[in-house]
C-alpha cells in the first residue's frame, strides 16, 4: 500500500474541499491523501461542493454513532485508518470522533496534527468548557494547522510546530487603496463559517 496522510473529521465544509485537494496535490510521487467521514454526516450544501477529488486522493465514509453534528468513533474508524495505514493524522477540532483518530495515533506512535481556530489570543470568544477541553487535549497532539492567527499558540501552553491554513482573509493585511481609481478592480471575498 501507498504511504498517506489521513484527514480525519466529522465536518463537511465548502472552505476544506481546497484544503484536502491542494494538499493531496502537493503531496510526494507515491503517497495519497485520504479524508475519514462519518457515513451519516449531513450538510446543507451541495454534495459536489464538499467533496474533494484530486488523483491520489480518497474519501472513506465509516459508521459512527450520533445524531446531528456529533458522532462518536467506532471500530470502522479504527478499520479505515489501519487500511490507510498513515504516516500522519491530521484532524479537524477535537470533537469525539476526531479523538478516536487521536487514540489511534497515540497507540502506533504516528504523529498528529490538530486543525484549530482556537488559540491562547483569541480564547475570550470559546466558553470555558472550550478552553479546558483544548487545553487538555492539546497535550496529546505534536503540531497545529492555524486556521486563524490566533491559533498558532495553543491553550495547552506547549510550543508546537504550526503552520498556517487560514479560510478567510486577514483583514489586517487587506488594505484597500487610499484613494478610488477607475483602473483599479478590486476583489471583495465573502463567505460563511457554519
Amino acid at each position: 500500500p501507498l504511504p498517506s496522510v489521513a484527514f480525519v473529521t466529522p465536518h463537511k465544509a465548502t472552505y476544506f474541499k481546497p484544503l484536502y485537494e491542494a494538499f493531496a496535490r502537493a503531496q510526494p510521487e507515491g503517497w495519497r491523501t485520504v479524508v475519514v467521514w462519518p457515513e451519516h454526516h449531513r450538510s446543507e450544501h451541495p454534495l459536489e461542493s464538499l467533496t474533494p477529488s484530486a488523483a491520489n486522493l480518497e474519501i472513506r465514509r465509516v459508521a459512527a454513532r450520533g445524531q446531528g453534528r456529533t458522532f462518536l468513533p467506532g471500530a470502522d474508524l479504527v478499520r479505515a485508518l489501519e487500511a490507510a495505514l498513515p504516516r500522519l493524522i491530521v484532524m479537524h477540532e477535537y470533537s469525539p470522533f476526531s479523538l478516536g483518530a487521536l487514540w489511534f495515533a497515540r497507540k502506533r506512535k504516528i504523529p498528529v496534527v490538530v486543525v484549530t481556530e482556537v488559540g491562547r489570543r483569541n480564547r475570550g470568544f470559546f466558553s470555558r468548557r472550550t478552553q479546558g477541553w483544548h487545553a487538555f487535549w492539546g497535550r496529546f497532539i505534536d503540531g497545529i494547522a492555524a486556521a486563524c492567527p490566533a491559533a498558532h499558540e495553543p491553550l495547552s501552553g506547549r510550543s508546537l510546530p504550526s503552520v498556517a491554513i487560514y479560510h478567510a482573509m486577514d483583514s489586517r493585511s487587506y488594505r484597500p487603496p487610499e484613494r478610488k481609481t477607475h483602473s483599479a478592480v478590486t476583489f471583495a471575498y465573502l463567505g460563511q463559517l457554519i
